[in-house]
Parts: C-alpha cells; structure tokens; sequence
C-alpha cells in the first residue's frame, strides 16, 4: 500500500451507497499530523463532502481493519448500517498497531480510566451547557 510505502499506517477504508463507491480513505494520521486522520473517518469524509451530505444513510463502510471505536462511532453518526473489515484488532496488533489497552480503558468507567483524566464537570446554569460548562473549568483551573 502506497500510504506504508512512504511511511504512514497501512490502512485503508471506502464507504458504498447505493451501489457506488460514495468516497474513499487512507490512513492519514502521520502524513497530517492529524490524530483523527483514520482510512475510516477520510472515507466518511470524502463521501460526505461527494455526495454534499454528512448523512450517509443506508451506506456500508469497507475497512482493512476492523474499525477502531472513534471509527465506529463516526460511521454510526453518518447512518452507515454495515460495516465489513478484513483483519481483526487482535491481526493488526501482532502487526505492530496495538489498540487493545485503549478499547480495554474505554470500557472502564470514568473514576477507573488510565489514559487519561475523564470526569464530570457538573454546572448550575440556565446558560448553554457548553459555555456554563467552560466557565466553570476556567474557574477551577481546569486546562481549556
């Protein structure tokens, strides 16, 4: 594969709706320096942007691999109703791309996870979640 070949992740991805190949995708993560860069979300990407609609329903996502829960999640946002990969997680990490302890970590609950601090930042606002929520991490210091 082109995209191994000139150093990035050997991975590829194309999403098909009705029938067509609505848009397709390479592992771009190092080429972009863009860590949601998955052949999975530039395929969801390019169908979206041919079809002049993020909403893809009824589409099948192909992928290399077996789409990791970002991937997942996103082809789910965008009505994908079929996924078909070709290797496992477990085959893509005997080949060097390990994601088990993230998947294992996503699956802890939040006061339990290690990749990172994940917690509630509870508001007492009638103000938008969003902005009540941001206010009050800059009022206890929380990086922004």
């Amino acid at each position: 594969m082109e995209t191994a070949e000139a150093g990035g992740r050997p991975f590829g991805a194309v999403v098909a709706l009705g029938g067509e190949m609505g848009g397709e995708g390479v592992n771009r993560y190092i080429a972009d320096d863009d860590p949601t860069a998955h052949a999975e979300v530039v395929a969801l990407r390019n169908a979206g942007r041919a079809l002049g609609s993020p909403e893809l329903s009824g589409a099948t996502l192909v992928a290399s691999t077996e789409p990791c829960p970002m991937c997942q999640a996103a082809a789910l946002l965008a009505g994908v109703v079929r996924t078909v990969f070709a290797t496992t997680e477990l085959e893509a990490a005997e080949r060097g791309y390990d994601a088990r302890e993230l998947l294992a970590d996503l699956g802890r609950p939040l006061s339990e996870r290690k990749m990172m601090a994940v917690r509630r930042l509870p508001i007492d606002s009638e103000a938008l979640p969003y902005e009540a929520a941001a206010r009050a991490a800059i009022d206890q210091g929380e990086p922004g």
